[in-house]
């Protein structure tokens, strides 16, 4: 796999310097103009958000002084300033933008966002109708992701910012349930929901140590970013909340994520890369545009690490279903999937849906290549591996003419699947066949106890199998792949419950 590990050390490096540079920390002062206090903080490493009118009980409206905060350290001459969000506070607020280079926001309280579930009755329903900021859509998608035009601002969001830290021992709570409760509700949530932490077009980020919770979307979703590392996150929503998804990775470059712990109601980690498709009706960019055609385009997903992570509820480690920009050099190796302890959640758990996933839809074009899914360990889980170019589309939708999906070099190298998860499918289509697939030393426990067939092929054109569990079943099953007598019956396609 050719993943660039002398990037990534270099990326590290460079965070660690950023933060042994140090400033003396002077407090601000809630009355001062912003040139009394710059004045204060000239020299200011650490920026607290009490001093700059914050409350910190949790019902007070924390929003103008978090954002007072954020500009004075945008202002100051510390080339390396902190803001903090003490220990022992909650902060209710609505969101708010990460200001300038070079910043930590350290959160070691509790930040709330506004609810519509918020007392006194229907204020916090106000403040999102009225008063979240909405942006438009990525260029990579040109869509809200979630049915809407237009989406919410994130929570803490920053844009064509350089080396940013995100950390803290605290929390930050997204009030999903809410949002959650009225998806479809076009009066109630006016545009697409937010994340709890998005970044766009920023290079040399990195989120570490906090806790993020009941995210009303995708959780963190850095988008054209380069250099991301993420780390020792928790991040937990209840199971099935809907299109909660942990780490989403869009059109990004040299990201490492590791040691996290995962709970979620979707993806634990989803790789993605744009959206397009004329027939898509989520997505009006033409796939023929040359920033999906080009090899090197702007959305691009690219040297990809996903190691060490413990992933509990949730719908595992998916690559996709969102595609268009091209998907490449990914190494996604000893993570546990399916993990949990007693008394973790009240429902069936934990995994769902397929562990290892591949998926994108015939409409969306792109191409999807040196993917290596390696040493991971699977628990409870309802399918093992999937690899699916007909997500969430049935067969008779197919048009005659689209956009081709490449999707070659894939392998699945020392997997094993100890629990319930024990069904592969490899769901190529006749014009989208995919080359170059190899299952080596991939262990079903539970096959061998209850005989079933657990491996199903369509269109895999070239292939390499060696050591798997049912090897002569699998082999035979790649064997004839190509031919449609022996695929399964329309009815018996395996069926995705996964959202997005």
């Amino acid at each position: 796999m050719a993943v660039n590990t002398r990037k990534m050390v270099g990326v590290l490096l460079s965070l660690c310097i950023l933060l042994v540079r140090r400033c003396p920390a002077v407090s601000g002062s809630v009355g001062a103009s912003p040139e009394e206090a710059l004045a204060r903080t000239a020299d200011n490493a650490i920026i607290n958000v009490m001093d700059y009118g914050a409350v910190g009980d949790g019902k007070a409206d924390d929003t103008l002084a978090i954002r007072h905060a954020l500009a004075i350290a945008a202002r100051s001459r510390c080339p390396a300033p902190t803001v903090l969000l003490p220990v022992g506070r909650s902060f209710l607020t609505g969101p708010f933008n990460l200001t300038t280079d070079n910043l930590t926001l350290r959160v070691d309280g509790t930040i709330r966002a506004f609810s519509g579930y918020d007392l006194p009755a229907d204020r916090g329903r106000r403040y999102i109708q009225n008063e979240w900021p909405r942006l438009p859509p990525l260029p990579s998608y040109n869509n809200s992701e979630d049915g809407r035009y237009l989406q919410h601002q994130a929570v803490v969001y920053g844009r064509s910012l350089r080396n940013v830290r995100i950390t803290g021992r605290g929390e930050v709570q997204g009030g999903g349930s809410y949002w959650w409760d009225h998806q479809y509700n076009h009066t109630l949530i006016p545009a697409g929901r937010p994340n709890i932490i998005q970044l766009v077009n920023c290079t040399g980020v990195e989120i570490d140590s906090i806790t993020l919770r009941d995210s009303p979307f995708w959780t963190v979703h850095p988008v054209m970013c380069r250099d991301v590392h993420i780390h020792h996150t928790t991040i937990r929503s209840r199971m099935y909340a809907a299109n909660v998804d942990g780490v989403d990775p869009d059109s990004c470059r040299n990201v490492l994520i590791e040691h996290n712990d995962l709970s979620v109601g979707d993806d634990h980690v989803a790789i993605k890369s744009g959206r397009c498709g004329q027939t898509d009706a989520m997505s009006p960019n033409d796939c023929r545009s040359a920033e999906y055609i080009n090899r090197n385009g702007p959305y691009v997903a690219q040297n990809i690490t996903v190691r060490n992570n413990i992933f509990r509820i949730g719908m595992g480690i998916a690559i996709g279903s969102e595609t268009s920009g091209s998907i490449r050099d990914v190494d996604i190796y000893d993570n546990i999937v399916g993990l949990c302890n007693h008394g973790h959640c009240n429902d069936t758990c934990c995994g769902w849906g397929p562990a290892l996933h591949i998926k994108t839809t015939p409409f969306r074009g792109g191409i999807i290549e040196n993917v290596s899914f390696r040493n991971n360990i699977i628990y409870n889980n309802t399918m093992f591996i999937l690899m699916e170019l007909n997500y969430q589309t049935n067969q008779g939708e197919i048009p005659t003419t689209y956009p081709p999906t490449l999707v070659r070099n894939i392998s699945y190298v020392g997997n094993r699947a100890l629990g319930e998860a024990k069904g592969s499918s490899f769901v190529c289509l006749k014009k989208d066949a995919c080359e170059d697939v190899r299952l080596i030393n991939n262990t079903v426990v539970e096959a061998g106890t209850s005989g079933d067939d657990i491996w199903g092929c369509q269109y895999i054109h070239t292939y390499r199998a060696k050591g798997n569990t049912q090897q002569d079943r699998l082999v035979r099953c790649m064997k004839e792949s190509m031919n449609p007598r022996f695929h399964w019956a329309a009815d018996e396609l395996p069926a995705s419950t996964v959202n997005k």
